[in-house]
Protein backbone atom coordinates (compact mmCIF):
# COMPACT_ATOMS: atom_id res chain seq x y z
CA UNK A 1 0.00 0.00 0.00
CA UNK A 2 1.11 3.57 -0.59
CA UNK A 3 2.50 5.56 2.28
CA UNK A 4 0.47 8.23 4.00
CA UNK A 5 0.52 11.52 2.13
CA UNK A 6 2.35 14.15 4.16
CA UNK A 7 3.02 16.44 1.21
CA UNK A 8 1.41 19.78 0.55
CA UNK A 9 -0.61 20.01 -2.69
CA UNK A 10 1.46 23.13 -3.42
CA UNK A 11 4.70 21.16 -3.46
CA UNK A 12 6.31 18.88 -6.00
CA UNK A 13 8.90 16.19 -5.44
CA UNK A 14 11.44 15.75 -8.23
CA UNK A 15 12.08 12.03 -8.12
CA UNK A 16 15.10 11.66 -10.40
CA UNK A 17 16.33 15.13 -11.30
CA UNK A 18 19.94 14.30 -10.30
CA UNK A 19 20.02 11.12 -12.37
CA UNK A 20 18.70 12.44 -15.69
CA UNK A 21 21.19 13.90 -18.17
CA UNK A 22 20.38 17.29 -19.63
CA UNK A 23 18.44 16.94 -22.87
CA UNK A 24 19.64 19.27 -25.62
CA UNK A 25 16.35 19.44 -27.52
CA UNK A 26 16.53 20.67 -31.10
CA UNK A 27 12.93 21.85 -31.10
CA UNK A 28 10.19 23.02 -28.73
CA UNK A 29 10.10 21.42 -25.28
CA UNK A 30 7.13 19.32 -24.22
CA UNK A 31 5.82 18.84 -20.70
CA UNK A 32 3.57 15.85 -20.08
CA UNK A 33 1.07 16.35 -17.25
CA UNK A 34 -0.33 13.06 -16.00
CA UNK A 35 -3.17 12.76 -13.47
CA UNK A 36 -3.36 9.53 -11.47
CA UNK A 37 -5.71 8.00 -8.93
CA UNK A 38 -5.66 4.29 -8.05
CA UNK A 39 -4.43 3.51 -11.54
CA UNK A 40 -2.15 0.55 -10.88
CA UNK A 41 -3.96 -1.78 -13.29
CA UNK A 42 -3.10 0.10 -16.48
CA UNK A 43 -0.49 2.63 -15.42
CA UNK A 44 2.57 0.61 -16.44
CA UNK A 45 1.34 0.38 -20.04
CA UNK A 46 0.94 4.13 -20.17
CA UNK A 47 4.32 4.87 -18.59
CA UNK A 48 6.08 2.50 -20.99
CA UNK A 49 4.51 4.32 -23.93
CA UNK A 50 5.76 7.65 -22.58
CA UNK A 51 9.24 6.23 -22.16
CA UNK A 52 9.24 5.01 -25.79
CA UNK A 53 8.50 8.37 -27.41
CA UNK A 54 10.74 9.02 -30.41
CA UNK A 55 10.89 12.71 -29.44
CA UNK A 56 11.59 12.81 -25.69
CA UNK A 57 9.57 15.10 -23.42
CA UNK A 58 11.34 17.65 -21.29
CA UNK A 59 9.60 16.36 -18.16
CA UNK A 60 6.71 14.31 -16.88
CA UNK A 61 4.70 16.00 -14.13
CA UNK A 62 2.51 13.50 -12.28
CA UNK A 63 -0.28 14.65 -10.00
CA UNK A 64 -1.61 11.89 -7.77
CA UNK A 65 -4.96 12.46 -6.09
CA UNK A 66 -4.52 10.29 -3.01
CA UNK A 67 -4.06 6.79 -4.46
CA UNK A 68 -4.32 3.93 -1.96
CA UNK A 69 -3.04 1.19 -4.29
CA UNK A 70 0.41 0.67 -5.84
CA UNK A 71 0.24 3.75 -8.08
CA UNK A 72 2.93 5.72 -6.21
CA UNK A 73 5.26 2.72 -6.12
CA UNK A 74 4.90 2.27 -9.88
CA UNK A 75 5.69 5.95 -10.44
CA UNK A 76 8.80 5.82 -8.24
CA UNK A 77 10.08 2.69 -10.00
CA UNK A 78 9.43 4.28 -13.39
CA UNK A 79 11.41 7.38 -12.42
CA UNK A 80 14.45 5.26 -11.56
CA UNK A 81 14.67 3.95 -15.13
CA UNK A 82 13.46 7.02 -17.00
CA UNK A 83 15.68 9.32 -19.06
CA UNK A 84 13.13 12.08 -18.50
CA UNK A 85 12.78 14.17 -15.35
CA UNK A 86 9.79 13.01 -13.31
CA UNK A 87 8.03 15.23 -10.78
CA UNK A 88 5.39 13.98 -8.35
CA UNK A 89 2.76 16.22 -6.77
CA UNK A 90 0.52 14.63 -4.17
CA UNK A 91 -2.99 15.73 -3.29
CA UNK A 92 -6.17 14.25 -1.88
CA UNK A 93 -9.64 14.25 -3.46
CA UNK A 94 -9.08 17.22 -5.73
CA UNK A 95 -10.92 15.66 -8.65
CA UNK A 96 -9.29 15.15 -12.02
CA UNK A 97 -9.73 18.71 -13.33
CA UNK A 98 -8.15 20.32 -10.28
CA UNK A 99 -5.44 17.67 -10.33
CA UNK A 100 -4.55 18.39 -13.95
CA UNK A 101 -4.47 22.17 -13.62
CA UNK A 102 -2.67 22.32 -10.29
CA UNK A 103 -0.04 19.88 -11.58
CA UNK A 104 0.44 21.82 -14.80
CA UNK A 105 1.56 24.82 -12.73
CA UNK A 106 4.84 23.04 -12.09
CA UNK A 107 5.57 22.39 -15.78
CA UNK A 108 8.19 24.39 -17.67
CA UNK A 109 7.90 23.18 -21.26
CA UNK A 110 6.97 25.34 -24.24
CA UNK A 111 3.97 23.08 -24.80
CA UNK A 112 1.86 20.99 -22.43
CA UNK A 113 0.10 17.68 -23.11
CA UNK A 114 -2.44 16.33 -20.63
CA UNK A 115 -2.26 12.58 -20.11
CA UNK A 116 -4.72 10.01 -18.71
CA UNK A 117 -3.48 7.08 -16.65
CA UNK A 118 -5.14 4.26 -18.57
CA UNK A 119 -4.40 5.09 -22.22
CA UNK A 120 -1.40 4.17 -24.35
CA UNK A 121 0.41 6.69 -26.57
CA UNK A 122 1.77 5.87 -30.00
CA UNK A 123 5.54 6.27 -29.98
CA UNK A 124 5.38 9.10 -32.53
CA UNK A 125 2.79 11.20 -30.71
CA UNK A 126 5.18 13.94 -29.63
CA UNK A 127 7.01 13.76 -32.98
CA UNK A 128 3.75 14.47 -34.81
CA UNK A 129 3.20 17.40 -32.46
CA UNK A 130 6.64 18.84 -33.20
CA UNK A 131 6.10 18.45 -36.96
CA UNK A 132 2.83 20.37 -36.73
CA UNK A 133 4.42 23.16 -34.69
CA UNK A 134 7.26 23.47 -37.21
CA UNK A 135 4.78 23.79 -40.08
CA UNK A 136 2.46 26.22 -38.31
CA UNK A 137 4.41 28.32 -35.83
CA UNK A 138 1.43 30.57 -35.05
CA UNK A 139 -0.86 27.88 -33.63
CA UNK A 140 -1.63 27.94 -29.92
CA UNK A 141 -3.13 24.45 -29.70
CA UNK A 142 -3.11 21.15 -31.56
CA UNK A 143 -6.11 18.88 -31.24
CA UNK A 144 -5.27 15.28 -32.03
CA UNK A 145 -7.17 12.05 -32.69
CA UNK A 146 -7.10 8.50 -31.39
CA UNK A 147 -8.67 5.04 -31.65
CA UNK A 148 -11.25 3.92 -29.10
CA UNK A 149 -10.22 0.54 -27.70
CA UNK A 150 -11.56 -2.02 -25.30
CA UNK A 151 -9.95 -2.99 -22.02
CA UNK A 152 -7.33 -5.07 -23.85
CA UNK A 153 -6.46 -2.19 -26.22
CA UNK A 154 -8.19 -3.83 -29.20
CA UNK A 155 -9.62 -1.05 -31.40
CA UNK A 156 -13.42 -1.11 -31.59
CA UNK A 157 -13.28 0.34 -35.08
CA UNK A 158 -10.93 2.13 -37.43
CA UNK A 159 -12.91 5.35 -37.10
CA UNK A 160 -10.88 8.11 -35.48
CA UNK A 161 -12.18 9.75 -32.31
CA UNK A 162 -13.54 12.38 -31.87
CA UNK A 163 -13.91 12.88 -35.63
CA UNK A 164 -16.00 16.03 -35.24
CA UNK A 165 -13.86 18.33 -37.42
CA UNK A 166 -11.95 18.03 -40.65
CA UNK A 167 -8.17 18.19 -40.32
CA UNK A 168 -6.46 21.51 -40.89
CA UNK A 169 -6.02 24.98 -39.43
CA UNK A 170 -8.85 26.88 -37.79
CA UNK A 171 -8.87 30.62 -37.15
CA UNK A 172 -9.81 32.24 -33.86
CA UNK A 173 -13.30 31.29 -32.65
CA UNK A 174 -14.03 29.14 -35.68
CA UNK A 175 -14.07 25.64 -34.17
CA UNK A 176 -17.47 25.81 -32.52
CA UNK A 177 -17.00 26.04 -28.77
CA UNK A 178 -20.07 23.99 -27.74
CA UNK A 179 -18.00 21.01 -28.83
CA UNK A 180 -15.18 20.08 -26.48
CA UNK A 181 -12.01 18.28 -27.50
CA UNK A 182 -11.09 15.71 -24.81
CA UNK A 183 -8.24 16.89 -22.63
CA UNK A 184 -5.97 13.93 -23.29
CA UNK A 185 -5.94 14.86 -27.00
CA UNK A 186 -5.11 18.53 -26.44
CA UNK A 187 -1.62 19.91 -26.97
CA UNK A 188 -1.50 23.43 -25.53
CA UNK A 189 0.97 26.26 -25.86
CA UNK A 190 2.18 27.47 -22.48
CA UNK A 191 0.39 30.84 -22.63
CA UNK A 192 -2.99 29.11 -22.99
CA UNK A 193 -2.41 27.16 -19.79
CA UNK A 194 -1.12 30.24 -18.00
CA UNK A 195 -4.34 32.11 -18.75
CA UNK A 196 -6.22 29.16 -17.24
CA UNK A 197 -4.22 29.68 -14.03
CA UNK A 198 -4.99 33.37 -13.67
CA UNK A 199 -8.29 33.07 -11.88
CA UNK A 200 -11.11 30.77 -10.94
CA UNK A 201 -12.79 28.69 -13.61
CA UNK A 202 -16.36 29.53 -14.60
CA UNK A 203 -19.13 27.68 -12.77
CA UNK A 204 -20.98 24.87 -14.49
CA UNK A 205 -23.77 22.82 -12.94
CA UNK A 206 -23.41 19.79 -15.20
CA UNK A 207 -20.42 17.72 -16.33
CA UNK A 208 -18.48 19.28 -13.46
CA UNK A 209 -16.08 17.00 -11.63
CA UNK A 210 -15.50 19.05 -8.50
CA UNK A 211 -16.52 22.37 -6.98
CA UNK A 212 -19.15 22.82 -9.73
CA UNK A 213 -16.56 24.40 -12.02
CA UNK A 214 -16.17 23.93 -15.72
CA UNK A 215 -13.99 20.92 -16.56
CA UNK A 216 -10.34 21.67 -17.25
CA UNK A 217 -10.47 20.49 -20.87
CA UNK A 218 -13.60 22.49 -21.68
CA UNK A 219 -11.94 25.58 -20.21
CA UNK A 220 -8.63 25.12 -22.04
CA UNK A 221 -10.54 24.39 -25.26
CA UNK A 222 -12.40 27.68 -24.91
CA UNK A 223 -9.23 29.61 -24.17
CA UNK A 224 -7.28 28.04 -27.03
CA UNK A 225 -10.11 28.76 -29.47
CA UNK A 226 -10.11 32.38 -28.32
CA UNK A 227 -6.36 33.00 -28.16
CA UNK A 228 -5.19 31.88 -31.57
CA UNK A 229 -5.24 29.44 -34.44
CA UNK A 230 -5.64 25.76 -33.68
CA UNK A 231 -4.70 22.74 -35.72
CA UNK A 232 -6.68 19.50 -36.00
CA UNK A 233 -4.77 16.30 -36.78
CA UNK A 234 -6.58 13.23 -38.12
CA UNK A 235 -3.83 10.70 -37.42
CA UNK A 236 -4.24 8.41 -34.41
CA UNK A 237 -1.78 9.32 -31.66
CA UNK A 238 -3.05 7.06 -28.88
CA UNK A 239 -5.21 4.13 -27.88
CA UNK A 240 -8.13 5.35 -25.80
CA UNK A 241 -8.87 2.52 -23.37
CA UNK A 242 -12.50 2.16 -22.31
CA UNK A 243 -13.27 0.06 -19.26
CA UNK A 244 -15.79 -0.18 -16.45
CA UNK A 245 -13.80 2.06 -14.07
CA UNK A 246 -13.14 4.83 -16.60
CA UNK A 247 -14.37 8.22 -15.38
CA UNK A 248 -15.54 9.23 -18.87
CA UNK A 249 -17.34 6.00 -19.61
CA UNK A 250 -19.82 7.57 -22.02
CA UNK A 251 -17.19 7.44 -24.77
CA UNK A 252 -18.15 3.89 -25.71
CA UNK A 253 -17.63 4.20 -29.46
CA UNK A 254 -21.24 3.37 -30.23
CA UNK A 255 -24.19 5.55 -31.10
CA UNK A 256 -26.84 5.55 -28.42
CA UNK A 257 -30.04 4.19 -29.99
CA UNK A 258 -33.03 5.97 -28.55
CA UNK A 259 -36.33 4.31 -29.42
CA UNK A 260 -38.73 7.08 -28.49
CA UNK A 261 -39.01 10.62 -29.79
CA UNK A 262 -40.03 11.61 -26.28
CA UNK A 263 -36.62 10.65 -24.96
CA UNK A 264 -34.84 12.49 -27.77
CA UNK A 265 -36.76 15.70 -27.29
CA UNK A 266 -36.42 15.62 -23.51
CA UNK A 267 -32.66 15.22 -23.71
CA UNK A 268 -32.39 18.05 -26.21
CA UNK A 269 -34.64 20.25 -24.15
CA UNK A 270 -32.48 19.78 -21.05
CA UNK A 271 -29.34 20.37 -23.09
CA UNK A 272 -30.60 23.58 -24.68
CA UNK A 273 -31.87 24.87 -21.35
CA UNK A 274 -28.50 24.20 -19.70
CA UNK A 275 -26.57 25.69 -22.60
CA UNK A 276 -28.58 28.90 -22.45
CA UNK A 277 -27.55 29.56 -18.84
CA UNK A 278 -24.06 28.18 -19.35
CA UNK A 279 -23.27 30.41 -22.31
CA UNK A 280 -24.50 33.52 -20.54
CA UNK A 281 -22.36 32.67 -17.50
CA UNK A 282 -19.31 32.13 -19.71
CA UNK A 283 -19.91 35.41 -21.50
CA UNK A 284 -20.08 37.29 -18.20
CA UNK A 285 -17.06 35.43 -16.82
CA UNK A 286 -14.94 36.27 -19.85
CA UNK A 287 -15.81 39.95 -19.66
CA UNK A 288 -15.19 40.14 -15.91
CA UNK A 289 -12.47 37.71 -14.83
CA UNK A 290 -10.41 37.30 -17.98
CA UNK A 291 -10.36 40.98 -18.81
CA UNK A 292 -9.29 41.89 -15.27
CA UNK A 293 -6.74 39.14 -14.69
CA UNK A 294 -4.95 38.65 -17.99
CA UNK A 295 -3.25 40.35 -20.87
CA UNK A 296 -5.63 38.89 -23.43
CA UNK A 297 -6.42 41.56 -26.03
CA UNK A 298 -9.76 43.23 -25.52
CA UNK A 299 -10.90 42.59 -29.08
CA UNK A 300 -10.52 38.83 -28.58
CA UNK A 301 -12.59 38.92 -25.40
CA UNK A 302 -15.29 40.98 -27.13
CA UNK A 303 -15.37 38.65 -30.11
CA UNK A 304 -15.69 35.55 -27.96
CA UNK A 305 -18.30 37.17 -25.71
CA UNK A 306 -20.37 38.08 -28.76
CA UNK A 307 -20.18 34.51 -29.99
CA UNK A 308 -21.37 33.18 -26.63
CA UNK A 309 -24.31 35.58 -26.70
CA UNK A 310 -25.26 34.25 -30.14
CA UNK A 311 -25.08 30.66 -28.91
CA UNK A 312 -27.13 31.53 -25.85
CA UNK A 313 -29.77 33.12 -28.07
CA UNK A 314 -29.92 30.03 -30.28
CA UNK A 315 -30.18 27.75 -27.25
CA UNK A 316 -33.00 29.88 -25.83
CA UNK A 317 -34.99 29.78 -29.07
CA UNK A 318 -34.56 26.03 -29.47
CA UNK A 319 -35.50 25.31 -25.84
CA UNK A 320 -38.68 27.38 -26.19
CA UNK A 321 -39.67 25.57 -29.39
CA UNK A 322 -39.00 22.19 -27.81
CA UNK A 323 -40.98 22.62 -24.65
CA UNK A 324 -40.30 25.90 -22.91
CA UNK A 325 -43.19 27.70 -24.60
CA UNK A 326 -46.84 26.73 -24.65
CA UNK A 327 -48.24 25.54 -27.96
CA UNK A 328 -49.95 28.86 -28.51
CA UNK A 329 -46.59 30.63 -28.43
CA UNK A 330 -44.84 28.29 -30.88
CA UNK A 331 -45.58 30.52 -33.84
CA UNK A 332 -44.03 33.50 -32.04
CA UNK A 333 -40.79 31.67 -31.28
CA UNK A 334 -40.77 30.19 -34.76
CA UNK A 335 -40.84 33.70 -36.23
CA UNK A 336 -38.15 34.83 -33.79
CA UNK A 337 -36.00 31.93 -34.92
CA UNK A 338 -36.53 32.72 -38.60
CA UNK A 339 -35.69 36.39 -38.04
CA UNK A 340 -32.54 35.43 -36.15
CA UNK A 341 -31.50 32.99 -38.88
CA UNK A 342 -32.03 35.59 -41.58
CA UNK A 343 -30.09 38.25 -39.71
CA UNK A 344 -27.10 35.96 -39.17
CA UNK A 345 -27.48 34.12 -42.50
CA UNK A 346 -27.56 30.83 -40.64
CA UNK A 347 -29.30 28.21 -42.78
CA UNK A 348 -28.22 25.42 -40.44
CA UNK A 349 -30.14 27.02 -37.59
CA UNK A 350 -33.34 27.00 -39.65
CA UNK A 351 -32.97 23.23 -39.98
CA UNK A 352 -32.55 22.96 -36.21
CA UNK A 353 -35.72 24.98 -35.71
CA UNK A 354 -37.72 22.68 -37.96
CA UNK A 355 -36.37 19.53 -36.30
CA UNK A 356 -37.24 20.82 -32.84
CA UNK A 357 -40.77 21.77 -33.85
CA UNK A 358 -41.29 18.28 -35.27
CA UNK A 359 -39.96 16.71 -32.09
CA UNK A 360 -42.24 18.93 -30.01
CA UNK A 361 -45.29 17.85 -32.01
CA UNK A 362 -44.36 14.17 -31.87
CA UNK A 363 -43.80 14.38 -28.14
CA UNK A 364 -47.41 15.35 -27.49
Amino acid sequence: MSSVNNHSPDEIEWLNVKDVPHNCLLGPSISIVLATFNGEKYLSDLLDSLKNQTYPPLEIIIGDDGSSDQTIELIVQFSKHSNTTVGLKRGVNQGSSENFLSSARFSSGDWIIFCDQDDVWNENRISLTIEEISKNSDVCAIFQSCLICDEDLTPRSNVLFPGSHLPGLYDINSLGIPHVWPGFLQVLRRDVVKVAFLGSRPPQDYYSQNKNCIAHDRWTFILASMLGKVSVQDVSVAKFRRHSRAQTGFYDGKKNRLNKFRQVSQIRFERYSNFYIHFLVLQAFLKRDISLNSNVPRYLINQTSKQYLEWATEAKILSMLLGGAKLGRLSYWFLVGLAYSRKHKNIKFINQILVNIILRILRK
